[in-house]
């Protein structure tokens, strides 16, 4: 009878000691995209699930960007809606999740160029759409791919009096404020 007993309370304690409990559900997330540092920009932001397939995203990014003849500052925002089409999880500390997100945005570039003009200040704003994949380990650490595409607009204001050779490669030197813009890279999250 004893070694039934005995027995008996090593099989409960094992099972008792097997069992774990369901792993917390984080809601907010941090996040920081890495290779913008690349380009002399910093572009952090903070996402909130809302429900189980929609959260909120709102980005920032910080510019300064300086060259021998050439000087740019300003921020732009970021706000959109990310929609989750799939979640998995494949293993216990490895999820997944694809999505599509709209957003809009908007912000404030103050340039300073010594060969075409002395000073500008202008807006931009526009919105576009983006499709991801992210992976979510142990919980806490994430890792999002994504691609997709923006329509911009600037006020950026044209000059009097230049040539239209200028003009025409001042504009073009223009193309990251104004236009239709391709949009990918790789963000990383960490969740709380």
């Amino acid at each position: 009878m004893k070694k039934i007993l005995i027995i008996i309370s090593i099989v409960i304690g094992l099972n008792a000691w097997g069992q774990k409990a369901a792993p917390k559900h984080f809601k907010n997330a941090l996040i920081f995209i890495p290779h913008k540092i690349f380009y002399d920009d910093f572009t952090f932001g903070f996402e909130r699930e809302l429900s189980t397939h929609n959260s909120l995203y709102a980005l920032s990014q910080v510019i300064y960007r300086e060259d021998d003849s050439r000087f740019a500052k300003g921020f732009v925002q970021s706000i959109g809606l990310k929609r989750y089409v799939f979640k998995g999880e494949h293993f216990p500390s490895l999820q997944s999740v694809l999505y599509f997100m709209p957003y809009i945005q908007a912000g404030s570039i103050d340039m300073k160029e010594d060969f075409y003009v002395n000073h500008q200040q202008f807006s931009v704003w526009g919105g576009g759409f983006q499709i991801g994949l992210g992976f979510t380990f142990f919980n806490k650490v994430g890792m999002s791919m994504y691609f997709g595409g923006a329509v911009m607009h600037s006020d950026f204001p044209v000059p009097e009096g230049l040539s239209s050779y200028i003009i025409r490669k001042y504009w073009n030197e223009r193309q990251d404020w104004r236009g239709v813009m391709p949009k990918g890279g790789i963000e990383v999250s960490y969740k709380f």
